[in-house]
C-alpha cells in the first residue's frame, strides 16, 4: 500500500453546525500532485502489490493510478466533501467506480495497522510516530514534496518539488533501535483483505 497524507487538523466532530463549518475551514489547502510526482511515487512502488491507502487523497488521482498499477484494495481518505465528490466522479469516469473507495475520515483516526505500503504528499510531523506504531514490518511509506526528517529513505525518485522518498518501515525501526538497516524484499499481497481492515 502506499499512502499520501495531508497535514489536516484533526476533524472536530461536533453537534453544532458552526463547529462543523469551522472544522471544514481549518483544513490544509488542496494542492494536487502533478503527473510527474505521481509517476515518481509509483516508480518507488514498482514490483510491489497489495493494499493502498492514500491519506489526504484530494481528487483521487493517486488512488486511481495505484488501482491501474494493480494495487488492491485502494482506499482514499479525505476530509473535504467536495474533493470526495470529485474523487468519485473521476473514479466513475475512469471506469473504477465501486472498485476504488473514498472515505471522509480524519487521518489521525484512520488505523494503519493493516497497511503494507503508503504514500505521503505533504509533511505531517506527528505522522512518523503514528506510522511506526501501526504499520507492519515490511510496509513501504512513500512521501512526496516533504521527506520524513527522522527517517532515512531506502530510495528516492525525482527532484525539486517532484521528489518522492520511499521508506521501509522495517529499516526505519532497525535504524531507530541502533540496529543496522537491512534491504527488505518487495512486499507481496497477503491475500484479499476486507476494507474494514483499514
Amino acid at each position: 500500500m502506499w499512502y499520501k497524507a495531508a497535514s489536516h487538523v484533526p476533524n472536530i466532530h461536533a453537534f453544532c453546525k458552526t463547529h462543523q463549518l469551522l472544522s471544514f475551514l481549518i483544513q490544509v489547502p488542496y494542492v494536487p500532485s502533478s503527473v510527474k510526482q505521481v509517476r515518481n511515487m509509483m516508480s518507488l512502488l514498482q514490483g510491489r502489490s497489495g493494499k493502498l491507502v492514500d491519506l489526504g487523497s484530494g481528487d483521487g488521482r493517486i488512488v486511481l493510478e495505484a488501482y491501474k498499477q494493480g494495487f488492491r484494495p485502494t482506499v482514499g481518505y479525505e476530509l473535504n466533501p467536495w474533493l470526495l465528490q470529485l474523487s468519485n466522479f473521476r473514479a466513475w469516469r475512469a471506469g473504477c467506480y465501486g472498485k476504488v473507495f473514498f472515505r471522509r475520515e480524519d487521518l489521525w483516526k484512520v488505523s494503519s495497522s493493516h497497511t503494507e505500503a503508503r504514500s505521503l504528499s505533504q509533511q505531517v510531523p506527528l505522522l512518523e510516530r503514528k506510522l511506526l506504531s501501526e504499520l507492519p514490518d515490511g510496509a513501504c511509506v512513500v512521501a512526496a514534496r516533504f521527506p520524513f526528517l527522522n527517517w532515512t529513505p531506502t530510495s528516492i525518485a525525482g527532484d525539486s518539488l517532484e521528489t518522492a522518498w520511499a521508506y521501509n518501515i522495517t529499516a526505519v525501526r532497525q535504524a531507530g533501535s541502533g540496529a543496522r538497516p537491512v534491504e527488505c524484499p518487495p512486499i507481496r499481497c497477503q491475500g484479499n483483505k476486507q476494507l474494514s481492515d483499514f
